[in-house]
Parts: C-alpha cells; sequence; structure tokens
C-alpha cells in the first residue's frame, strides 16, 4: 500500500487539489447565491381590514435596503379589454384640506420591513376608472378584474423594480387575490418593459 502510495503520489496531490478547488468554487457559489438572494428587492401587495373593495391596500418592502416608491398603476379588465391608468397621485382631496405634500400622493421611500397604506380598494378602482374614462355603470358592467402594480427605484440602479398582483372583482364588491402572493417583475428586460410602461401610461 505504502508503495503503491509512494508510486501514485504525485496522481493522488494533483486529484486532491482539484477536489479541493471544486469543493471551494461550489461553496463560494453557494455564497454568492444566497447574497444576491438576500439583496434581491422584493414589494408586496396585499390587502387588509376586509375581503372586499373596502379592504385597505398595503405595499411592504421587504428588500434588504430602503425603496422609493415612484409610481402605482392599476389596470382594470374583463376576458377582452383593459383599462390603465396611474393611481399614484391622490385626487380626490380638496387644496385647502391638504396639511402635508405627503396627504397629495402614494410616492415616497419606504423602509426595510416597512409597509404603506394606500388606501382602500375602491377609491383605488375608483380613481382609475375615472381616469380611464370609465363611468359607473361600465365600471358596473364591465370591470371583472383588476391588477395592481407598484414601480420603486432601489439602489443605484437606474431601471426601475416593480411587483404586481392580479385580483377577481365580482359584483362590483369582492375582492379575491388571484394568487397568493405579489409577483416580483426583477429580471432586466422586464423591468426595461416597465420603464416603457410607464413611459406610455404617465
Amino acid at each position: 500500500m505504502l508503495e503503491w502510495l509512494k508510486e501514485y503520489s504525485d496522481v493522488l496531490n494533483v486529484l486532491t487539489n482539484v477536489t479541493m478547488i471544486l469543493v471551494w468554487m461550489i461553496y463560494l457559489h453557494l455564497l454568492l447565491v444566497a447574497y444576491r438572494r438576500q439583496r434581491r428587492p422584493k414589494l408586496l401587495i396585499n390587502r387588509g381590514g376586509s375581503h372586499d373593495v373596502k379592504a385597505h391596500c398595503l405595499i411592504s418592502n421587504m428588500s434588504a435596503e430602503s425603496v422609493y416608491i415612484q409610481s402605482l398603476v392599476a389596470t382594470l379588465k374583463n376576458d377582452d379589454q383593459e383599462w390603465t391608468a396611474a393611481v399614484t397621485d391622490i385626487d380626490e382631496l380638496q387644496a385647502e384640506n391638504i396639511e402635508h405634500p405627503r396627504e397629495t400622493t402614494h410616492q415616497g421611500p419606504l423602509a426595510p420591513g416597512a409597509f404603506m397604506d394606500v388606501g382602500c380598494f375602491s377609491n383605488l378602482i375608483e380613481r382609475a376608472a375615472r381616469k380611464a374614462g370609465l363611468s359607473e355603470r361600465d365600471l358596473k358592467e364591465k370591470v371583472s378584474g383588476l391588477e395592481l402594480m407598484v414601480v420603486a427605484a432601489y439602489g443605484a440602479d437606474d431601471m426601475s423594480i416593480a411587483a404586481k398582483r392580479s385580483f377577481d372583482l365580482k359584483d362590483n364588491d369582492e375582492l379575491t387575490p388571484q394568487t397568493v402572493s405579489s409577483q416580483q417583475i426583477s429580471s432586466r428586460h422586464a423591468r426595461r418593459e416597465v420603464d416603457r410602461f410607464l413611459a406610455k401610461h404617465l
């Protein structure tokens, strides 16, 4: 056995070194994947307080760093049509009733682990319908779904990040999420599409 080890010691050293290099490469890869996952931005769109349109829409920042909410976009839809409008600004408020600029918009910074209440779903839906030119009758008869997309700036990246979530709207009152969680828009291609979308609809 010793003779065999001496004879093939050079080969065994090479194999040992190669194995150690592979182990370290795998370890570093796992660390990099974990680091990227930890740094990946994540926004959540939830409802709170009710199961109908009176529920409040809550936007949570589960990212490692603060984000700056840039825009909130609502798309009203049915099987054949869609109506999209930005609902970032709170246009129902009268100027004389405003005490702070924050009351006029949903834009603003959001710390890690914090959430923002952007109002009742009914207000968001009515605001989107009004901006899209839909009458109250159209809203009741034509709209059967709602998609909300929140767009934000994250870190030093020039491109926006975004998340969206779709809801079924029944009898213009019952609001049911179509998915368990919000869909994160994270690929560079999809984020470029979001920026083009904003340029078109804002």
